[in-house]
């Protein structure tokens, strides 16, 4: 069993599932498990923390390494605040896209 940080570990799961926009059941759908799985994993006061295959399917769910759950690194919250970056970019255009057509008419 893989021993992570449990404090470091649930919130940098919680961060990555809620950044990516899951809900807990819908992690645990992705990675074969159910909802009480994810909230054990996310609590501080649990003792429950991940075997080394969930701990890998967690990080393939989320995009992000097993080295950022495990708090070895924070480039991937780095590349997850890029993508929000981007898609509220696009969002803006989208939005500037459709005034501009809504006041032409």
């Amino acid at each position: 069993m893989v021993r992570p940080n449990n404090r470091g570990f649930a919130e940098r799961l919680r961060t990555a599932r809620v950044m990516r926009g899951l809900t807990q059941t819908q992690l645990a759908c992705k990675i074969g498990r159910n909802k009480t799985t994810i909230s054990h994993f996310e609590s501080i006061n649990e003792a429950r923390q991940p075997c080394l295959g969930n701990l890998v399917k967690l990080a393939d769910a989320l995009d992000v390494s097993t080295d950022f759950l495990l708090g070895r690194t924070n480039e991937d919250l780095i590349k997850i605040q890029k993508e929000q970056l981007e898609a509220i970019d696009k969002t803006r255009t989208i939005i500037n896209k459709e005034q501009s057509q809504c006041t032409d008419i």
